[in-house]
């Protein structure tokens, strides 16, 4: 947890971290690349990229995932996700709170949910399981019937 002053005032961050799967590394060059563009995403202070494993941990106080994704994606890698494809019961005017709500669930990368109720969830699995997804939605008050996994 760092503690920085803005404006004379205190105020807490706390410091995240995210691991994720690079798929398609296979050199130091392929490690300083991803390195890059993990380390050019906003809210990113610190990306460790390890060639043996695949793995990019990365350090910041404002992770967005989506967007480290992306930019993994830009620079000519992937990235191992999971996806759940299900229907549920929801009011369209409910659509976007609840979208939004899944977005903001450490480990989901992206979130899509229509009016007619088909939800489609991208997801970190080193961050978060299909189950924990579902857990969170009920408590919120929906049921998830499951359609598809990836």
């Amino acid at each position: 947890m760092d503690k920085q002053k803005t404006n004379g005032e205190d105020k807490l961050r706390i410091k995240k971290e995210q691991q994720i799967k690079v798929i398609g590394m296979h050199c130091a060059t392929c490690v300083s690349t991803v390195t890059k563009a993990v380390t050019k995403v906003n809210g990113v202070e610190d990306a460790k990229v390890n060639l043996a494993t695949g793995d990019a941990r990365v350090f910041g106080s404002n992770l967005k995932l989506k967007e480290i994704v992306k930019s993994i994606r830009n620079s000519g890698y992937d990235v191992a996700t999971q996806k759940l494809v299900g229907k549920i019961n929801i009011n369209p005017e409910e659509v976007s709170k609840l979208k939004n709500y899944v977005e903001s669930i450490d480990g989901v990368i992206e979130a899509n949910i229509s009016a007619n109720g088909l939800i489609k969830v991208e997801f970190n699995p080193l961050a978060l399981s299909l189950n924990e997804i579902i857990t969170k939605i009920k408590e919120k008050g929906y049921n998830v019937n499951i359609i598809e996994k990836e």
